[in-house]
Formats: C-alpha cells, structure tokens, sequence
C-alpha cells in the first residue's frame, strides 16, 4: 500500500494505528486551519476539535484526539463539552422509539401525534394523519422553521409551547401545505418539525408516568443507562463538565447559549459503542435491553423520500439519514452554542469492521466542516478496514 492520499498528497503508511492516526491527523489540521482562516481575529488560537474514535478491537487504536484549545488557555481532553446542535434530533427519535418499546405509543408508523396535543384544534385533515414516524423522518411536510424563534428553549426547560408556537400548529393554510407535502412523499429538514415530535414525547410519557416528566428525564434512559455524566440539555452544567468556550460570528459564546444537547468525546464514544452493539444484537436476534431496542429501532432504514430541492431520494432512520456508503449519519451546528459537529457510525454488518466518529469543534462557520471531515476520516479508515 503507497499510502494515503488526499489532495494530491501522499503520506506514506506504517503499522494500522500509524495509518489511522495519520488519517485524523491530516483531516482535523485542514479542518483547524479553515476553522482559524475564517474567524480571522485573536479568538483564531481558541478553537478547537475533540474526536472520538470508534474503533474497536486489539490494535491499540486510539479513541480520542484533541486539536487547538477549548478556550483561553484551556485544553481539550475528552472530557470537554461541545454543543452538538441538531445531533440532538437522533436523541429525540430515539427517545420515541422506545416509548414504543415501553407501548406507551403504538407503532410509529400509526401512532398520532395530536392526541398528546389538547390545544390542536381538531378534526383536521393534517393531525388527524400525521404520525410520530412522519416527524422523525423528516418527512412531516413541516418547513426548515417557525415563526417561533426559539421554540426548542420551551422544549429542553421543562415548559409547555409557547402560544405563538401552538398558533403556528393551528394555521389551516399552513396545515394544508404540509399535508400536501406529506401526500407527495417529501423530504424537508425541519427544526420545527423535530421540535414538534420531542413535544409529543413528553407529552406521552407524561401520560403514561405523571405530569412532571420533563425532556432531561427523558434523556436519562440513555445516559443515564450508558453512564454519559456528560451529556445534558439546558444550562444547567454536570458537576466535573468542563464546557469548551464557543465561537460563532467572530465572538466567543457560552455553548449553554444553546439549551439543546450537549456532550464529550468521552460520551460520544460510549453512545457510538452502544449503538453499533445494538445493530449487532438485533442482526443476530439475540435478548435486548429496551434502550438496546430503541438504539436498533433508530438505526433501521424506515423511509425514502424525495428531497424537492435537489430530486435526491433520501434514506432515512429515525433522526439518522443512511448514507449511500453505508453509514448513519447527523450533523449539527449552534450559533448560539458557537459549536458544530458530526456523528456518524458504520450500519452494521457481518464481518466488516465497525468504524464511527463524533467530531466537535467550538466554532461554527468555517468553510471545512465537521461533516466533510467525519465523512473523509471513517471512509478512508473503513477502508483499510476492508
């Protein structure tokens, strides 16, 4: 083998970590110096990217890798907490799935949202269909946003929607456009839309175990289950969580600006193993915990649908899209958290080595970003792999 090559350069391999490490390496300095180009200020030597690798096996390969700092002469270790943006929506529709495995919804595929929604005027063409699955597939007909600013602040507080946000949700009109959408198979991102179907399942859930369940409690059925101390929703910060300093618009940012998930490499590594262990038991039928089910659940493939900007079909689990090499895939960016990052995992199958990433950084708007590099640095590695 010559070596790995990237933009025309090549760098000659070693043993398998060798390879690996240069792999990341290459990919992650490209990526500080765009994150440094693009800030363009003081606050350049501030930035920074935590790694987590998910590689497992003997061959010693390393799990995580730091790069720049986390703040003022801060460092990053694997510890350090990032704000991941919109990772948070594959959190979300895991949380639904196994409120199915817990039957306090029914299939995703049937089960309505607006039930658990008292101030949705009903009967209406558009809630009297649209389905828990719809919304965590991106594929309720909902667009990009909502009138509502911030209507996830209200979500991850332990709130009720705002009245704006409800009256949005009643808007016949609007409803008709989204019913349309849903009817043509559309695939559209929508923040409001994921924000809708975390509602939902609090709204189930308190149903179903008492009123004051909140959306962190929620949560803890997977970090708390998997030991994540370092991943959290709102600002109310972990005793021993170091949160890194965020950048976003040439400023630095507290990243609990952003009430949504946040995490470390060390946490990021344990949920990457803990989802391709949950492929794994349900590839092979084995026993499976209710998280182990609700991780499998999420990482199926349960829609194809058209994104009608690009005429791209789009593969969809819950939260996660399927990319066409194989791997599951989220990204997010917070510029009020002045973070960005990307997770993606290997889809498991027999006989090929898993291989998954969590890249974080504490900047937000840099031409090279987490996605690009999370995508080169697992392919190039799966690669070898096979």
């Amino acid at each position: 083998m010559e070596g790995y090559k990237n933009s025309g350069e090549t760098i000659p391999f070693g043993s398998l970590k060798d390879q690996i490490d240069q792999i990341v390496h290459v990919q992650c300095r490209r990526l500080l110096k765009s994150m440094r180009r693009s800030i363009n200020s003081p606050l350049a030597d501030e930035l920074g990217i935590s790694v987590a690798l998910f590689y497992p096996g003997d061959q010693g390969i390393r799990k995580f890798y730091k790069y720049g700092k986390a703040g003022p002469d801060q460092k990053i270790t694997e510890s350090t907490v990032f704000a991941l943006g919109s990772v948070t929506k594959a959190f979300t529709a895991i949380l639904t799935a196994i409120l199915q495995v817990k039957n306090v919804i029914g299939p995703m595929e049937n089960a309505l949202v607006a039930p658990y929604f008292p101030v949705i005027n009903q009967p209406s063409p558009y809630w009297d269909t649209a389905t828990f699955l719809d919304f965590a597939t991106h594929t309720s007909g909902m667009p990009d946003k909502s009138p509502d600013g911030q209507p996830s602040v209200k979500l991850f507080d332990g709130y009720a929607p705002s009245e704006d946000f409800v009256g949005w949700w009643n808007d016949e009109n609007l409803q008709k456009n989204w019913a349309h959408r849903i009817q043509q198979n559309e695939w559209i991102y929508s923040n409001p839309g994921f924000v809708t179907l975390g509602f939902a399942a609090v709204a189930a859930a308190q149903a179903s175990m008492g009123a004051d369940i909140t959306y962190g409690d929620l949560l803890e059925e997977i970090t708390g289950t998997l030991g994540m101390k370092e991943t959290f929703v709102g600002s109310d910060v972990p005793i021993g969580a170091v949160e890194s300093i965020g950048h976003a618009k040439g400023r630095a940012v507290a990243i609990n600006g952003a009430v949504d998930l946040k995490s470390s490499a060390r946490d990021m590594h344990t949920f990457l193993a803990a989802l391709n262990e949950a492929m794994q038991l349900s590839s092979q039928g084995s026993a499976m915990s209710v998280l182990q089910e609700g991780l499998a659940l999420s990482t199926q493939k349960w829609k194809t649908a058209t994104n009608p900007k690009t005429g791209v079909d789009m593969n969809m689990g819950l939260g996660w899209q399927l990319t066409t090499t194989g791997f599951l895939d989220k990204n997010g960016a917070t510029s009020r958290g002045g973070s960005s990052c990307d997770v993606r995992l290997r889809v498991f199958a027999e006989g090929k080595q898993p291989v998954g990433i969590a890249v974080m950084t504490n900047q937000v708007g840099s031409k090279r970003t987490p996605s690009s590099v999370a995508k080169a640095i697992v392919e190039a590695i799966a690669g070898l792999a096979d």
